[in-house]
């Protein structure tokens, strides 16, 4: 039985620490309803960052070709 709880404990306690806080944040914000993650939103492609003034690769959005996020 000590060998089970042994094997067990990290388990309980990982869920603990992070599915009880993912579970609360699922269930205040309607299933993350808002979320999109989906591939065919955005694209890579080649931008200039305004903040180091260099050329590189940047996720950009395909409705409104804005850079969503640069990739360093």
């Amino acid at each position: 039985m000590l060998a089970f709880l042994n094997f067990i404990g990290p388990w309980v306690c990982g869920a603990f620490i992070f599915g009880i806080p993912v579970a609360l944040a699922w269930w205040l914000s309607d299933g993350f309803a808002d979320v999109e993650i989906s591939s065919s939103g955005t694209r890579v492609s080649v931008a200039s960052n305004p903040h180091t003034q260099r050329a590189g690769l940047a996720v950009v959005s395909n409705s409104t070709n804005v850079p969503v996020a640069y990739i360093d």
